[in-house]
């Protein structure tokens, strides 16, 4: 697309910043047409809302959804049930995930902390594997 764009034009002109500007305008304008910007919705309920959330747990969550709108559009004593026990488990498996996940960069954390000490410690005295078995709690 560039090579057919005429910039005989932008030659002619004798200021540099003006023939700049004029060759990037016709470049871009290339640009946009050999690479159209494309648009691309995503549908809520198939994004993930934290990076814990798993594709198991975004299944789950749409079943929930399922079992709301049941509950809702048919409010059956058997309907109601179901979406109640459905989402406590829900519930508590999200927040038992969160949790874990947060336990995990606590000690991730709390074991690079102790390897920096390590390692200035290091200088003076090597480290054992008495050392690598107090960060592990072992």
């Amino acid at each position: 697309m560039l090579k057919d764009t005429d910039l005989e034009d932008v030659l002619k002109i004798e200021c540099q910043n003006v023939a700049y500007d004029s060759f990037l305008d016709k470049y871009l304008a290339a640009f946009d047409k050999s690479f159209p910007l494309r648009e691309r919705t995503f549908i809520q309920k198939y994004v993930k809302r934290e990076p814990w959330f798993t594709s198991g747990l975004l299944i789950s969550s749409i079943n929930k959804s399922r079992l709301f709108s049941l509950k809702i559009h048919k409010p059956t004593q058997e309907n109601i049930l179901k979406y109640k026990c459905y989402n406590k488990l829900y519930n508590k498996l999200t927040w038992t995930i969160e949790l874990l996940l947060m336990r995990i960069k606590i000690i991730q954390n709390n074991i690079s902390r102790y390897l920096k000490k390590l390692y200035v410690g290091s200088m003076i005295n090597p480290p054992t594997l008495k050392h690598f078995l107090l960060i592990l709690n072992l």
